[in-house]
């Protein structure tokens, strides 16, 4: 059993999924929202994740577990949506002929699934709120360069909001389907979950993959420029009917980047995309409000 629940986990039998009659050893890991974080406390969390990569990576765990320790059981699941504290975020129940194997497999399990499988924490404070762990790819491999750093070591997102006056499809269609207008030379944006998407400009290019594609309302994809030894972020887009009263259908679009950890490498990623992105967003407003082409005449 490999699953992403959005219901409460904490009364599920995975013990009595994994037990049999020549088991002498179960464990079980649950994972529970505590009250307090890095000083602060908190109010309560939320878990967001790409479900069909994350299922398929707690499976590929559960073989490396069979692998290493021969003849043991595994089931794994993660709950998503808002947990209160107390609640369980994750529970992992590990069978083996003998306890020592049971618990050694059952702390790799954890280990590993914090390491690969594409499940997102955001926790949220009486004071404020950060997403936690953002060095883990969508794709459930940490990039082979990619330099370790703690959880707790994360920077605030960069978020951005504008009003156009545009419907949600039109602004929605302008970021992913004509890019060029306004943010890059040239794309490839395969418009659906686990599609590619590559932009480039003159000297460079950013790549990723989108874990959600909900148009027109929002899309969510990661982020890494080619080459870049650093862990991928995650870009989040979302649009929403605006209630301003402004002429031409105003739609507010929110353009959130996150992932970003502490030191001299992120810090530099981080002031760079705060500035080019505020940028980006001023080229939007002036294509679709003003009906400006941002584009070179060759183009």
């Amino acid at each position: 059993m490999f699953k992403v629940v959005a219901e409460p986990i904490d009364e599920l039998d995975l013990a009595g999924a994994v037990r049999t009659e020549a088991d002498g050893a179960v464990v079980q890991f649950r994972g529970v929202a505590r009250r307090f974080s890095r000083g602060r406390e908190v109010v309560h969390l939320e878990y967001e994740a790409y479900p069909e990569m994350a299922e398929k990576t707690m499976a590929q765990i559960g073989g490396e577990i069979a692998e290493k320790w021969p003849g043991s059981k595994v089931a794994m699941v993660h709950r998503t949506g808002v947990l209160a504290i107390g609640q369980a975020s994750v529970v992992i129940a590990v069978a083996t002929p003998h306890r020592g194997e049971g618990f050694a497999a059952c702390q790799y399990a954890i280990d590993r699934l914090k390491e690969i499988v594409p499940v997102w924490k955001k926790e949220v404070w009486s004071d404020g709120s950060q997403w936690i762990g953002w060095e883990h790819t969508a794709s459930g491999r940490a990039p082979a360069a990619a330099k370790p750093r703690a959880a707790d070591a994360t920077r605030p997102s960069l978020k951005f909001q504008v009003t156009l006056r545009a419907s949600q499809d039109a602004v929605f269609d302008a970021f992913f389907r004509e890019p060029q207008r306004w943010l890059c030379r040239g794309a490839t944006i395969e418009r659906q979950v686990g599609g590619r998407l590559r932009v480039c400009w003159g000297d460079s290019c950013a790549e990723g993959r989108f874990v959600q594609y909900d148009a027109p309302s929002a899309a969510r994809f990661t982020w890494r420029f080619e080459g870049d030894p650093l862990p991928e972020t995650m870009v989040v887009v979302s649009t929403e009917r605006s209630d301003t009263g402004a002429d031409g259908q105003p739609t507010t679009v929110a353009i959130e980047h996150y992932g970003f950890g502490v030191g001299p490498d992120w810090d530099a990623l981080y002031l760079g995309c705060a500035r080019a992105w505020a940028g980006y967003v001023k080229n939007l407003r002036a294509v679709m409000d003003a009906g400006v082409d941002l584009r070179e005449p060759d183009e």
